[in-house]
């Protein structure tokens, strides 16, 4: 019975499609559309320019609606597991980024070039009397590999952090291995960033890191993440453009807990507040899923943010060495947080220029 139901919606789909042919043939011809009838040929239908040239001619013709777009994606990712060009679907609600799963031309040798662009980094926050934390962050489709379900990852994404920790040994970097006992699946369904718990499991081990080389951090911070849950929608549902329709084709949005935080500084309001001794360098994971909170919360201190959303490799990095290199001085650590599919990514002209000018 299923598979009759089937037949007939297939049959019914191909009658639909091949009806609004009819009519967009006929509408050429009623109306004089000149573009459409000089196409129509036997050989344009058979090597796909006809269709091409329906297509146009059908999106000149509608008006532009995000809405319906909404809709149109919406359907495709429901009947085909079409993510669009920057988005893979995996089983369930799981999406990934395409970015993470495929091979990019070069990207060893970019990969190469950063070594060196950290190698210039480290000197220079050393040379400003600062520590520095390298914290790498690992690619979704490498840690959460539940949702992939038959999407395969390139062999370039699969050893790209392996390979940046090989070559990166001779720099001597203090970097933190926060997949240690990840708590899984510790990233969002429908988003590139961990979720909550992978955001506070990475805040915890980097936190034990920095008491360790500054000491026990003594500032009260009040943490206090309610039990109630609230939608949230990820940076893929909207690559994918499946926001309109999320609740209708899926996937559905992940849930997130409410998180505030308090920090008690001690004295009373005319008393000289310490200054921050930890400024915090990273990507939009240090922006996401309250993983400055937690941070602050498990170090027992109050950490300077200036984490760029989109900064990729060292963007935030960059932007603070041309823009406030004194603020290296003010502090005494600094955490430099990146994503490992930057790696083999191409450099950015803001990479290729504070390479050009090392020595």
């Amino acid at each position: 019975m299923l598979q009759r139901l089937r037949t007939l919606s297939t049959l019914g789909f191909l009658v639909v499609v091949f009806a609004g042919l009819v009519s967009l043939v006929v509408h050429a011809v009623v109306n004089r559309n000149q573009d459409l009838e000089q196409k129509l040929t036997w050989q344009s239908l058979i090597d796909g320019s006809f269709t091409a040239a329906i297509s146009q001619s059908v999106d000149k013709a509608l008006p532009s609606s995000k809405t319906l777009n909404g809709w149109i994606d919406g359907f495709l990712y429901w009947s085909l597991g079409d993510g669009g060009p920057q988005v893979r679907k995996g089983c369930g609600n799981w999406l990934y980024l395409a970015e993470e799963l495929t091979e990019t031309p070069d990207g060893d040798a970019y990969l190469a070039e950063r070594v060196k662009l950290a190698k210039a980094i480290a000197s220079f926050v050393a040379g400003q009397g600062a520590r520095l934390i390298v914290v790498p962050v690992p690619d979704k489709a490498e840690v959460a590999t539940e949702g992939l379900c038959g999407l395969e990852a390139s062999a370039q994404s699969r050893t790209r952090l392996a390979k940046w920790r090989e070559l990166s040994v001779p720099l001597g970097l203090n970097q933190i291995d926060i997949s240690t006992n990840w708590p899984m699946p510790g990233y969002w369904h429908t988003d590139t960033h961990w979720d909550q718990k992978g955001a506070q499991h990475a805040a915890e081990i980097i936190a034990a890191t920095v008491n360790g080389m500054l000491g026990a951090g003594e500032t009260a911070v009040d943490l206090q993440i309610g039990k109630e849950t609230r939608e949230r929608i990820g940076d893929l549902t909207k690559l994918a453009g499946l926001v309109e329709t999320a609740n209708v084709f899926g996937p559905a949005p992940d849930l997130e807990h409410p998180v505030t935080m308090q920090i008690n500084r001690s004295g009373g309001l005319l008393d000289e507040v310490p200054a921050p001794e930890v400024m915090l360098l990273g990507s939009s994971y240090s922006l996401n899923s309250n993983f400055i909170e937690f941070l602050q919360a498990a170090s027992a201190r109050e950490i300077v943010q200036k984490s760029l959303a989109g900064g990729g490799f060292a963007g935030a990095m960059l932007d603070a060495i041309k823009d406030h290199p004194d603020q290296f001085r003010q502090v005494k650590l600094v955490i430099w947080e990146w994503p490992a599919r930057t790696l083999t990514q191409p450099l950015t002209d803001q990479e290729k220029a504070f390479l050009a000018d090392q020595p």
